[in-house]
């Protein structure tokens, strides 16, 4: 768990102090690309060697397509709520 927060306070802590520069963030950036890109290859390789989630993809993904409708639906629904019982900002 450490190995996932400490790095994670450490980089809130120098950016909230502001001791980060334009380049060390370009190079933070492209980091992250490249680990979510590095994530993606990798639960694709599962994906594609695994014979029963291949065989229930069509149903996952209908279920996925399902719940990002309702998830975008509940947010547009607390805000339009939110904003007339507190006003536009």
């Amino acid at each position: 768990m450490w190995l996932i927060v400490a790095p994670f306070a450490a980089g809130l802590l120098l950016g909230w102090r502001g001791e980060l520069t334009d380049g060390v963030m370009r190079r933070a950036r492209t980091l992250v690309t490249a680990g979510v890109v590095l994530i993606l290859f990798t639960l694709g390789m599962r994906v594609g060697t695994d014979p029963l989630l291949l065989g229930r993809l069509q149903v996952l993904g209908a279920e996925a397509v399902v719940f990002a409708v309702l998830t975008i639906a509940g947010s547009v629904l607390a805000v339009w709520l939110l904003r007339g019982a507190i006003g536009p900002l």
